[in-house]
């Protein structure tokens, strides 16, 4: 990894310095080093009686056969963690079956096709580079003991560079490990509330489903207010600068933190590490009800936007701010456009849905529904797509958790509106419900009539004001005859 370390490429201006192997070059270098496929079911079969051995907790001796005081050694669950996750990475790559009897034994006969998925895999050595505090005091390093002086220099402190090397297998292809379960059903059910857009989840699996289900939400759609902003941002030439780096970032959210009276609405942040997150949820929850509101900042695919609930007055208001596309100069992303894009024009080169297993004297009242084969492959665009939306469908959701639930959500990006038959198909259906459905020729005029959108700050503020106005008297009048009840009952 070193020697290969000084021949690490960069793929773009602010990517990751990488070197990639294809599975068929990994493979070779593998079988150098007796985990080639010949020989790695050998090494699985080794590595687990060790771990068996290690994890016998009966009485074991020395090797002159005499009782050993000290306890037993044992792996480290971190080296039996990596080489599972080792093991399963060859198992898939190689074909082998583990089903077959004989993959566990000391057979040598394998059930495998050694090429069947190697083009689905990529082997990336990838250098990281981190930040990490260090003190500045010369004398301390100079001198290691404890015995110097203790001065205000020593307390300072600078970010040091610190590079580390990873190693990583990436499987490409979801079908690869998908396929074997869908082989083995005689039906396959998919539940999630952000599944969508279901027709890159299906290409990507691998598998057809016929039936389909996208769901209204639970809550009738007086509770809901959808809403898009589109033309008084162009008007404002200075809201937000963007930064160019995570310290320019740091910074303007700190001017912006600053700028917020605080005891008008409580401004939280998310924090960076997730150890974090759980007392800054906390402190969120405890100002919003003490003061006039509270706001969180937060990035889709982080822990707020996708884990923590909230539901009623602790989350009433959504902003989505543009659409939330990964990286796209992350050598994973890179690296997966490209594959989409091969397979797309090969049409063909990744394994076909398998049609899903049923048992040869089953019966139904219901004529058998046709399991077609998925032979249809996301290009890389789309499957780009299909990442931004399903990340932001997952934060749209985050104040609407229960059937008495209410709050609104604010998609603030022209596209929704300038082209929605291409942006707005991927919004989950209980939102994208909310707008109308209007013909390929059509002018944006036409959809200012029609649609729930807002061009001026101001009316935005009074239909907000209204909206949450209207469900707070109903709360209210909720809350009345609940005390009611509980006096005369």
């Amino acid at each position: 990894m070193q020697l290969t370390r000084t021949r690490l490429v960069h793929a773009g201006e602010s990517a990751q310095p990488t070197q990639v192997w294809t599975g068929q070059e990994i493979s070779g270098i593998l079988s150098t080093v007796g985990l080639g496929p010949e020989k790695v079911t050998r090494m699985e079969m080794a590595y687990r009686k060790l771990s068996a051995y290690t994890s016998d907790s009966t009485e074991w001796t020395d090797r002159n056969g005499r009782p050993e005081g000290t306890e037993q050694p044992k792996l480290a669950s971190s080296s039996l963690h990596l080489f599972e996750a080792l093991f399963v990475a060859l198992r898939y790559m190689f074909s082998f079956d583990p089903r077959a009897e004989c993959f566990y034994s000391e057979c040598l006969t394998f059930h495998r096709d050694d090429s069947k998925h190697l083009a689905d895999y990529r082997f990336v050595l990838m250098e990281t580079i981190n930040y990490e505090r260090q003190a500045t005091d010369s004398s301390a390093e100079k001198d290691n003991s404890l015995n110097s002086w203790l001065s205000k220099r020593s307390a300072k402190s600078r970010y040091v560079e610190a590079r580390e090397l990873s190693l990583n297998f990436w499987c490409l292809n979801p079908s690869v490990v998908f396929s074997d379960l869908a082989s083995e059903v005689r039906c396959l059910i998919l539940v999630s509330g952000t599944l969508s857009p279901l027709e890159a989840l299906e290409a990507e699996l691998g598998v057809a489903f016929p039936i389909r289900l996208e769901a209204a939400h639970v809550i009738p759609k007086d509770r809901l207010l959808t809403t898009d902003l589109l033309s008084q941002l162009r008007k404002v030439k200075h809201v937000m600068l963007e930064p160019r780096s995570s310290v320019g970032l740091d910074s303007w959210l700190a001017e912006f933190y600053a700028a917020v009276d605080q005891s008008v609405m409580s401004l939280s942040r998310s924090p960076r590490r997730p150890i974090s997150t759980s007392s800054a949820a906390s402190q969120y929850h405890s100002h919003s009800s003490q003061i006039t509101g509270a706001l969180v900042l937060a990035v889709c695919r982080g822990k707020v936007s996708e884990g923590l609930d909230f539901a009623d007055a602790y989350g009433r208001l959504v902003i989505a701010v543009g659409i939330p596309y990964p990286a796209f100069n992350n050598p994973q992303v890179q690296q997966k456009r490209e594959f989409n894009d091969r397979a797309n024009k090969s049409a063909g080169t990744l394994p076909t849905s398998p049609k899903m297993g049923s048992p040869t004297n089953a019966s139904s009242s219901t004529p058998p529904l046709s399991n077609p084969r998925i032979t249809r492959v996301l290009t890389g665009s789309e499957w780009y797509d299909a990442q931004a939306y399903r990340a932001l469908n997952q934060a749209l959701g985050r104040c609407i958790r229960h059937l008495n639930d209410w709050g609104a959500i604010l998609l603030v990006d022209a596209r929704f509106v300038e082209q929605p038959s291409r942006y707005l198909a991927g919004i989950s259906r209980w939102i994208r419900s909310r707008f109308p459905v209007l013909p390929l020729t059509y002018t944006l005029s036409a959809y200012f009539d029609s649609a729930t959108l807002h061009t001026q700050w101001s009316t935005l503020a009074s239909d907000l004001e209204q909206f949450v106005a209207s469900h707070q008297a109903v709360m209210k009048v909720e809350a009345e005859a609940n005390e009611l009840h509980e006096i005369f009952d």
